[in-house]
């Protein structure tokens, strides 16, 4: 990276605006080498802004333009978009925008991926509401490197102090191994024998020290190795969250749940078990709406059943033989024309049993053994007199025909039953 040209022309006040306006123009229109030209006569890609304040690189990142985010990011410009407060980050549009080039350029320049934008959404969130898997693919690696590498530094931080401490721990041993001035007689052997014991306990120290930076080496590989799984399984269960989200399906994500729960995160885990908790939830008013509907379906041939064959459609009543008196008082008297029938409908009696008055037994209530005046139809698809059967359910469950438990106690009108009924009425009454 280099700013702008040592030899570059000074610009007054006019000249740079109007070099700044033509950088941001050829940002806007995509022309690279007209960007380079207004650069070189002295345009600082770390101030420039457009007329609204927006910086050069946001412009370039939302345009998707990446050789000229290029340019900009060769001459200092800012990755994170400093100058100017009335935009996102230069990252944040360019996930926005769909732009995974721009978005690997900003990576490489070390652009801060882990800072809310304006609407406290991290570029990771915003490329995932956004449907661009690229993006999300690449803030995902970098995530995961900058991780790694926090580990690791931690781990060679941690092998450093415990050398530091080793160190100090031999030179003090040292330190007191050595011979005083004072010398007192008769006391040789003692200062062998200390001399002895304090390079005994200097080994001694020795091997504690090594065993424990193979102990931290051996735990830095564990941790990266832990973080590496955590990291895969994360990345499995977003997967599935999202397949199943867009499949309607929790069969894919129960499978994934259960083989990444021993290595993925807790939060990320959570939030797969409520997705998952969710769609159950949806699969069961799904099925539930559909028996509903098979339900109401089957119950319509079943209601075309019902109407009585042809050859047994009831006949008219014959009025009963006259007597002898009545034949030839009937000879000796003119013929009288028939009455007209009244105008209101005479409504006929219920019938006691299907045999009583030759009623299809169809139209009778298996309850009340009585022609239904408002039947309806329950879960099982049997029909019934609303009357009855909503006495019936007030204090069963069960159905009254087979005996067994209604899914619901949901009752369906019955139209067409209803009109054969009336129509075989009509018919009884000629």
């Amino acid at each position: 990276m280099h700013g702008p040209p040592d030899d570059a022309p000074a610009l007054d006040e006019e000249q740079l605006a109007a070099a700044q306006a033509a950088a941001c123009g050829a940002i806007a229109s995509g022309q690279p080498d007209q960007l380079r030209l207004q650069l070189e006569l002295g345009v600082d890609a770390r101030g420039l802004v457009d007329p609204y304040g927006v910086p050069g690189l946001v412009v370039a990142c939302c345009m998707g333009q990446p050789e000229c985010a290029t340019l900009l990011l060769e001459r200092m410009a800012d990755p994170n978009g400093a100058v100017g407060s009335r935009s996102s980050s230069p990252l944040a549009i360019a996930c926005h925008k769909r732009q995974p080039a721009c978005v690997k350029l900003l990576l490489e320049a070390k652009a801060d991926f882990a800072a809310p934008c304006s609407n406290d959404k991290t570029p990771l969130e915003i490329a995932r509401e956004r449907g661009c898997a690229e993006c999300e693919a690449l803030l995902e690696d970098a995530r995961y490197q900058k991780k790694l590498c926090d580990s690791s530094e931690a781990a060679r931080l941690l092998l450093a102090s415990e050398e530091e401490a080793a160190a100090a721990a031999a030179e003090a041993a040292a330190r007191s191994a050595a011979p005083s001035g004072r010398r007192r007689k008769g006391k040789g052997k003692q200062r062998a024998a200390a001399s002895a014991s304090t390079s005994a306990s200097a080994s001694a120290d020795e091997v504690p020290t090594t065993v424990s930076g193979e102990r931290a080496s051996a735990g830095e590989t564990q941790d990266v190795a832990l973080f590496d799984a955590r990291h895969v399984a994360d990345r499995r269960l977003g997967a599935a969250m999202r397949a199943a989200v867009a499949d309607c399906a929790t069969r894919g994500l129960r499978a994934e749940i259960e083989a990444c729960a021993a290595h993925a995160s807790a939060s990320v885990l959570a939030e797969a078990r409520l997705t998952r908790d969710r769609l159950k939830r949806r699969e069961r008013k799904l099925a539930a709406r559909a028996q509903l509907d098979t339900g109401a379906a089957e119950t319509s041939p079943e209601i075309s059943s019902l109407a009585p064959p042809p050859s047994s459609a009831p006949l008219p009543l014959e009025p009963p033989p006259p007597s002898s008196a009545a034949a030839s008082s009937s000879a000796a008297e003119p013929t009288a024309e028939p009455t007209a029938a009244p105008d209101a409908p005479v409504e006929p009696p219920l019938a006691a049993s299907p045999a009583a008055a030759d009623v299809p037994e169809q139209f009778l209530c298996p309850i009340t053994l009585q022609i239904m005046r408002d039947p309806v139809i329950t879960a099982d698809g049997h029909a019934y007199e609303r009357a009855a059967i909503e006495k019936w359910l007030e204090k069963s469950a069960a159905s009254p025909q087979t005996g067994l438990a209604l899914p619901h106690r949901m009752l369906t009108p019955s139209i067409a039953l209803k009109q054969l009924i009336v129509e075989f009425q009509e018919k009884a009454r000629l």
